[in-house]
């Protein structure tokens, strides 16, 4: 009888835990990957949006337009409103979207799933347009992608005049074919 067992305890899921932020951003910055989260700090050092927002955080001032809570360093990495800021390196977000839109188990989604599904653990100034451009450019997508304009007009029926069966006829001639 395997009614009601669940095999895993309720505490491995994220959607069920009930757990204040500062255990959440931490399981956040768990969640990224590992080689990832190298090529982020490496690339967050030499960022100057990166270097701007430490400047504020530190003075505790007010960083480009938001509110100074929403802003949080964990580990070496800039997080804004719990989702890790992505440096503008085009490399480095060809590689987060590569990991979210062609990986088999994603199924090359779409523009609009692809940027929520990046949009649940990374934030980075003008990360949708880059996330459009990529999935323009893919081209799985592109072949799989229905023609809503085609380039032949469909076959009409010939209009007829005639009011009995028959009264008009219609023969295709195939000549010139190669004798076998």
């Amino acid at each position: 009888d395997n009614d009601d067992i669940t095999m895993l305890p309720e505490t491995l899921f994220i959607e069920s835990m009930n757990i204040a932020d500062e255990a959440y951003l931490h399981l956040m910055i768990n969640s990224i990957d590992s080689e990832m989260k190298e090529d982020f700090l490496s690339e967050m050092k030499g960022d100057e949006f990166f270097t701007e927002a430490i400047k504020h955080l530190k003075d505790h001032s007010t960083p480009i337009k938001s509110n100074l809570t929403e802003w949080e360093i964990k580990d070496g990495l800039l997080f804004y409103r719990n989702r890790c800021y992505v440096p503008d390196n085009l490399e480095l977000r060809r590689n987060l979207i590569q990991r979210y839109h062609d990986a088999e188990t994603a199924g090359h989604p779409g523009v609009h799933k692809t940027t929520e599904l990046i949009g649940e653990h990374y934030w980075g100034p003008r990360m949708q347009r880059t996330i459009k451009n990529y999935i323009e450019g893919c081209g799985k997508c592109q072949q799989m992608k229905i023609n809503t304009h085609p380039s032949a007009p469909p076959l009409h029926p010939i209009k007829s005049t005639a009011t009995r069966p028959f009264q008009m006829v219609s023969i295709d001639f195939i000549t010139d074919l190669p004798n076998v």
